[in-house]
Formats: C-alpha cells, structure tokens, sequence
C-alpha cells in the first residue's frame, strides 16, 4: 500500500508531465506553423523574401559555414537576413540541428528552448519546502506565454534561460564545477553569462576562487578548442577576433527595450550607455556589500557580549552559543575565515533572489534587448515568485502589469498601433521588469516589509 508521500511524489510528477507535453505541443505547433508560412516581404532594406525562422536558418548555415572554413560573421545575403552573433563553438553545437530537413530541426530547436526552462525551475522549486501550490499553474501560464514569443522568432533566448537557471541549481548543491560549465555554455553563446560568476561570492564564498579556477581555465579552454574537430587553429582564431570586434561594434548608441530605452521615452534622457550600465552594477553590488557590513557589526557585538558573558557567568546565551566559534583565537587572527562567516550569515535565499535579479539585470541594462529576449527576464521574475507563498498587493499590482503590457504587449490581443505603442513608444515591455528588478533588490536588504520566506512543510511543485 503507497504511502501519502508516494502518492503525493507520484501525483508531482504527473502533473509535471502533463505541463512538459503542453510545452513540447506549442513547440511543435510553432515549428510547423512557422515553416509553412509563406516568406515575409517587405523589410527594411531587404528586397528578398525571408523565411518567418530565420533566426534557425542562420544558426543552420553557421554549421555549414564553419564546416567549409568561410567567414562566419558576414551577411550572406540573400541566403539569410541579418548576421550570426555567437561563436565558433555555438555554430558547432548548432550541427545538431542542422541534419535532414528544417522542419525537424526546427522542432528539435523550439523544444529545448521551451523545455529546459521548465526543467530547470522544476529543480531549483524542489529545492525548497513549500506548502503553497496555488500559483503555479499561473506562472507556468506566463512562462508558456512569453516563451511562444521568442520561439515564434527561433530563437535561443529559452536555452540562454534554462542554463542559467541550472547554475543556480548546481550552486544550490555544491556543484561547482557542473557550475562552470553551464556559466561557459551560456557565454560561448551570449557573452552575458558570465555575470552569474558573482554567485560564487556567496556561495562557495571569495576565498574558494582559487580552487575553482583550474576547473574554469579547463572548461573554457576546451569550449573554445572544440571547433578545431572540424577546422583548423588560424581559422579559429581569426574567427574569434572578428566576433569580439562584431560584439564591439554591435555597441552603439541605438537602444532598444532596457532601462536607457525606457528613459529616453519618459524622461527624453539621452542616456550615457557606460555610465548607466556602471551604476546597475553598483545597484546589483549594494545588497551584498549592505549584507557583509551588518553582519561585521552583528560579529563584532557577539563577541564583545559573549567575551563580557563568558567573564561574568559560566553559562553563555543560546544566541551566542550559537556562533561561539567566532571567537576562537585562531578565527580571530584569520580574515579569510571571518569574511566566509559573514557570507555564510546572509538571509535566506539570498543566494537564489540574487541570482534571479542577475538573470533580470542582464536583460533590462542590454541596451539591445529584443522582445524576444524576455523569456531571460520573465523566466527569472516567475523563479522569484514562486518562492512567495503569499503574493502582497505590491507584487499583485507588478504581476498585472508584467502580464499585460510586457507579455502580452507584443502579441495580436492588441491592434498593431496599440502594440507599437506600448512596445516601443512607451516602453511598458521593459518598465514592470524594471519594477521587478527593483522589488527584488528592496527585498535582499532585508528591509522590514521584506518577503518573508517560510522552508517548512512538504515539498511542492
């Protein structure tokens, strides 16, 4: 006879299966939808037809164009429309989607976009004790959403979401070296991956650098080598620089959905891209640097009262009792020690929200961002919310605006000039992520209306 756990256990993963198929099917639906439209005139500049997965065609010739050694970062017109941006190792990778015909590996494509999002939120969700299952179906609603609009471009913003997300999974148990390989893929496709580095300040802490960078010279060296399977050492290398200088040049002033577009619309700043860019880092940096001063002025007052309480009485108080290592000789006369307890002090789930406000910043300060490339941020806001049992009327009143104009704004539930309006004129797609970035830094200082986060009860979905 099953018990209630195996019950409960065997009901999760049903309904986790139920959700996987619902995914594969918009997958599919998309692929093929996709593949027979008939091909869109009319681009800017573009006197050619062009393919509604274009983006899946130009990852498609990159394979090709790497395998004959030609130039991987021209236009190749009117083969494709636009430029390949990612590198050598990307196009690489990309042969596996690139045998038999489109529509299959179009199918292929589109589904790991969809499903390794889910499956990695499904991992990093288990990690905690909840008892609150209400929302989940809504933010598995929104998930599904906003990731129809970066398939619908073929696009591959939903593997950029998922591996970050599993490098918050590994970091979550200890796998640091399974940490750096998914920081490494995520860059040898967007170089913006390399932000969730920062993690390891935290967890395994500064001081522990040192025996993680073998495994990073490692995987980083071995991703950029690989392509030499199929092509030879100078090629490589010439198309590594040519990349960098694409990356380089691919940074003019021209603005898109992110925080300097949304001042240019509303406040008709004309931003200095550096310059904002520089103080989100600040911004993201403040929680932490907030966090090790409290916590240094929290030590210093537990071990002047529990040096006073050990002088007076025999018995010490269990808050000292506590952290009375700390006042160890050998901890005293150790920086690198003291500094690790004051990161090993930090709130709760810091580590988690953190990261979800990383993969959020990435999105909102890439002067860049395309609609497509909100699944990052959405997919990281739906992270974060599923760590709130309860929802304050605050997040309700960003949930609402998230859905309607960042998730919703770009699709055919508006008229063409509503979505253009609120697209690009007023910015709303990017303003409630903003919101949201905010909300999420609020709450790492731990601020009195602070989110608490209850860990008891039975796992959930």
């Amino acid at each position: 006879m099953k018990t209630n756990a195996a019950v409960f256990k065997m009901n999760q993963q049903r309904l986790l299966n139920i959700v996987a198929l619902v995914f594969l099917l918009v997958a599919i639906f998309i692929s093929v939808k996709n593949y027979y439209n008939p091909l869109i005139y009319g681009l800017k500049n573009t006197p050619f037809g062009v393919k509604a997965y274009n983006n899946f065609v130009i990852f498609k010739n990159s394979f090709q164009h790497l395998l004959d050694q030609k130039q991987l970062f021209h236009p190749y017109r009117p083969e494709q429309y636009d430029v390949f941006k990612y590198s050598p190792t990307f196009a690489l990778f990309f042969g596996l989607f690139s045998w038999g015909s489109d529509l299959i590996g179009l199918i292929l494509w589109n589904s790991l976009n969809l499903l390794l999002p889910l499956y990695a939120l499904q991992r990093i969700w288990n990690h905690f004790k909840k008892p609150n299952n209400k929302q989940f179906y809504f933010l598995v609603l929104m998930l599904l959403l906003e990731s129809t609009t970066s398939a619908l471009n073929s696009q591959s913003n939903g593997l950029m979401l998922g591996l970050m997300l599993l490098t918050v999974v590994a970091i979550q148990k200890n796998q640091y070296s399974r940490a750096i390989v998914f920081i490494a893929l995520s860059a040898f496709i967007k170089v913006f991956g390399l932000v969730l580095f920062g993690l390891f300040l935290i967890k395994p802490g500064i001081f522990e650098w040192k025996k993680l960078l073998f495994s990073t010279i490692i995987v980083f060296t071995l991703l950029f080598l690989i392509p030499l399977m199929v092509v030879d050492l100078n090629y490589l290398i010439k198309q590594y620089q040519e990349w960098m200088l694409l990356l380089k040049n691919d940074s003019s002033f021209f603005v898109k959905y992110s925080v300097m577009g949304w001042m240019m619309s509303w406040f008709s700043i004309t931003p200095n891209k550096t310059l904002i860019l520089v103080l989100g880092l600040i911004v993201q940096f403040m929680p932490i640097i907030y966090n090790l001063v409290r916590n240094s002025k929290q030590h210093s007052h537990l071990i002047n009262r529990g040096s006073s309480t050990h002088s007076s009485s025999p018995s010490i108080s269990n808050e000292f009792s506590e952290v009375n290592f700390s006042i160890n000789p050998e901890f005293s006369r150790s920086k690198q020690r003291k500094f690790s307890f004051y990161l090993s002090h930090f709130p709760k789930t810091f580590l988690e929200v953190w990261a979800f406000s990383w993969i959020v910043w990435v999105v909102i300060f890439n002067h860049m961002a395309e609609s497509a490339t909100f699944i990052i941020a959405v997919g990281g806001i739906v992270a974060f919310l599923r760590l709130i049992p309860e929802w304050s009327k605050w997040i309700h009143i960003q949930i609402v605006l998230l859905f309607v104009f960042t998730i919703l704004g770009p699709t055919d539930i508006y008229p063409p000039t509503w979505r253009f309006w609120i697209v690009d004129t007023a910015q709303l797609k990017v303003f409630p992520v903003i919101l949201f970035w905010g909300t999420m830094i609020l709450h790492l200082f731990h601020c009195p209306w602070r989110i608490d986060f209850p860990l008891q009860g039975k796992t959930q979905i």
